[in-house]
């Protein structure tokens, strides 16, 4: 009974030993954004973030992230357009300065480093399940992800009162993180 006790003991210890760890390296990480405004692209990026990434195995298929950013940091490449975005009309930085993001699950597709990364996203008190494609891989220990997905920014009432002549409904989301095991 007791080398079953010790036994059972040792493989959740393995399980615990082989949950990676992932250390973001700022430098060279981003998450920007896209959305058309009037027929023109408006690019911005969210300067302020922190990410925690912890996966079991070498897949990432059991992969875990949980991400906080600062909207009020949100710069884009139209410098009039940002105190509209950081208005109450839009996303409310006073009232929400942060969004968060927790993912639920990971699906991998055939290629061994492509997959579809979910979780919920909550942005101006909303919370909304958020989908993205990431393509990732490992070299040297350094982890290296593109993210791309998409939001509608109605479903967390931002820009309600604009009309969709004036900026789209839709928001690209595109983000590179870089890691390495901590």
């Amino acid at each position: 009974m007791l080398k079953m006790l010790l036994l059972l003991v040792l493989v959740a210890l393995s399980s615990v030993v082989k949950a990676d760890e992932w250390q973001i390296d700022h430098d060279t990480s981003f998450v920007r954004f896209l959305i058309n405004a009037r027929g023109t692209p408006i690019h911005g990026e969210i300067s302020e973030w922190t990410a925690e990434i912890r996966s079991d195995g070498p897949d990432f298929s059991m992969v875990q992230i949980s991400a906080t950013f600062d909207v009020t940091s949100i710069a884009t490449t139209f410098p009039l357009a940002d105190p509209i975005l950081q208005s109450a009309l839009w996303l409310d930085t006073q009232g929400f300065p942060e969004a968060t993001y927790i993912s639920t699950s990971f699906k991998i597709e055939r290629a061994r480093t492509l997959g579809m990364l979910a979780g919920q996203l909550t942005l101006r008190g909303q919370t909304v399940r958020f989908a993205a494609r990431v393509n990732w891989m490992i070299e040297n220990g350094r982890l290296i992800a593109d993210i791309d997905g998409t939001l509608d920014r109605l479903l967390f009432g931002i820009g309600t009162e604009a009309s969709l002549e004036m900026a789209d409904r839709m928001v690209r989301i595109s983000a590179q993180i870089t890691a390495d095991r901590h």
